[in-house]
C-alpha cells in the first residue's frame, strides 16, 4: 500500500513537469515563444482574424496564432507576393495579441541557455 502510494505520487510529480521543463515566463522582445515542432493536438478553438504579427531576427514579418498547444506561423506577404521585411520593429517585436484565454493553459518561453 506504501509502494503504491509514493508510486502514485513520483508519476503525478513527474506528470505536473511535462510541458514546462525549460520554459520561463514572457519577458519582453528577446522572448523566444515558437519552436518549430509540434507536441500537441490543437484541441482549442481560433478565433477568425485573430493573429498576432511577430519580427523574426533578419526583420522579416509572420503571422502569429497560439491555441494554448500548438502554435501557428506564417510569412506576412505584400500584394505581390513577397515576404515583408523591413526594420521599423525591433526583432523578436510580438504586435497584438497572439494566444487566448480559450487555450487551456498558460504559455511559457524558452530559457536561453547560459553564456559560456
Amino acid at each position: 500500500m506504501k509502494t503504491a502510494r509514493l508510486l502514485s505520487a513520483a508519476v503525478t510529480l513527474g506528470l505536473a513537469g511535462c510541458g514546462i521543463e525549460g520554459t520561463t515566463s514572457y519577458f519582453g522582445p528577446d522572448s523566444l515563444i515558437a519552436r518549430a515542432d509540434d507536441a500537441g493536438d490543437g484541441t482549442g478553438a481560433i478565433p477568425d482574424g485573430a493573429a498576432a504579427l511577430a519580427i523574426l531576427p533578419d526583420g522579416c514579418q509572420i503571422w502569429l496564432i497560439d491555441n494554448g498547444v500548438e502554435g501557428y506561423a506564417t510569412p506576412r506577404l505584400s500584394r505581390s507576393g513577397r515576404q515583408i521585411c523591413n526594420d521599423r520593429y525591433p526583432p523578436g517585436a510580438v504586435l497584438g495579441r497572439y494566444d487566448w484565454s480559450n487555450a487551456g493553459g498558460e504559455d511559457g518561453v524558452f530559457r536561453r541557455a547560459a553564456a559560456r
